[in-house]
């Protein structure tokens, strides 16, 4: 390559990065969960076009990936049950049954441990991650929602809808070790920073999130966000929370740094659930939850596209709609 030819080539690169775009972009998985057909679809990032369909329990809620993504983890709140799929073949391995309303399964740092979060009955259940065997179920408080584990797998927290609170659980001896009082109502979807000092949780009926210091189980405050914020995401190697707002239908993006929200995307989608963001940090994944039926309950939410929202956080505008039917709920992005 001649020098005139090189430097061509390296403005244009350097164009595509400052406009957002990475030139050596690959293509990777999203996979939602469907909770009226019963599925969870497999996404490509480059065509955004389903890939595959796997089956599995009844009304498949929230998915984890363990940490080399690999295998997948996915809640079935009807069934009460989760069910394990081999993520590099995309078939279902094994359904396990836990307790009542299988929520969320969290997946330790090591690999080693699953705790399965059960909101029908106020429990959680660890599970071996190799040969899926039970070992321990945890009162935890009311409804829980969503287990965390710290960085280093010593600690979890359990965020808990029902009465505002974090559970804080002892990882080697599986005990609940203290709570964390009044972090809001509906506290449900956490994140972590990656150092492990902050955890961020939704409170959906606060219209906002409360962030909380580890080292001190403190308090650091509350703040808004939007209306109805349901799920959230970290951005990759950053100290950005993008936090997904159910009924306002849009995101807001927290500073970890300062705590508060330092922008706003709008018009991103009809009812976002879930979030999960590219392992670039680039795009958001919001799974966009479908109309209500006759089966639902009066007080469920009703949505009007029934798929997958793809924004462009450095833009800040939605890129496209990924139409997939049913309900979509739950997303994540295959690392």
């Amino acid at each position: 390559m001649n020098s005139a030819v090189a430097k061509i080539f390296s403005l244009y690169c350097a164009g595509l990065m400052l406009a957002g775009i990475s030139f050596f972009a690959y293509a990777y998985e999203i996979w939602v969960t469907n909770q009226r057909t019963d599925q969870v679809e497999v996404i490509d990032s480059g065509t955004r076009k389903v890939v595959e369909t796997i089956r599995t329990g009844k009304k498949p809620h929230n998915i984890t990936f363990n940490v080399n993504g690999n295998r997948a983890y996915v809640a079935n709140l009807r069934s009460n049950d989760f069910t394990v799929i081999d993520a590099d073949s995309h078939k279902p391995l094994r359904t396990v049954p836990a307790g009542k309303l299988v929520h969320h399964i969290a997946v330790s740092p090591d690999d080693n441990l699953l705790l399965v979060t059960n909101r029908g009955d106020n429990t959680i259940t660890a599970f071996d991650a190799h040969g899926l065997a039970p070992i321990k179920t945890i009162r935890v408080g009311t409804r829980p929602a969503m287990t965390l584990f710290t960085p280093d797998g010593k600690k979890a927290y359990i965020s808990n809808s029902g009465d505002g609170t974090l559970s804080i659980l002892d990882v080697d001896g599986l005990k609940i070790t203290g709570i964390i009082p009044n972090v809001g109502r509906d506290a449900a979807s956490m994140v972590m920073s990656p150092d492990g000092k902050k955890l961020v949780v939704t409170t959906s009926e606060d219209n906002g999130y409360t962030i909380v210091d580890t080292r001190s189980e403190q308090i650091v405050g509350k703040y808004h966000s939007g209306a109805d914020p349901r799920s959230l995401a970290l951005k990759p190697d950053s100290d950005y929370v993008i936090i997904a707002n159910r009924s306002s239908n849009n995101l807001s993006i927290v500073d970890l740094a300062s705590g508060r929200v330092v922008a706003t995307i709008y018009k991103v989608g009809d009812k976002p659930s879930s979030i999960d963001i590219s392992p670039d940090g680039r795009l958001a994944y919001l799974a966009l939850i479908g109309k209500r039926t006759a089966e639902d309950p009066p007080q469920r939410l009703s949505g009007k596209d029934a798929g997958l929202s793809v924004i462009d956080l450095n833009r800040k505008k939605k890129l496209a709609t990924i139409k997939l039917g049913g309900d979509p709920y739950g997303v994540a992005v295959r690392p």
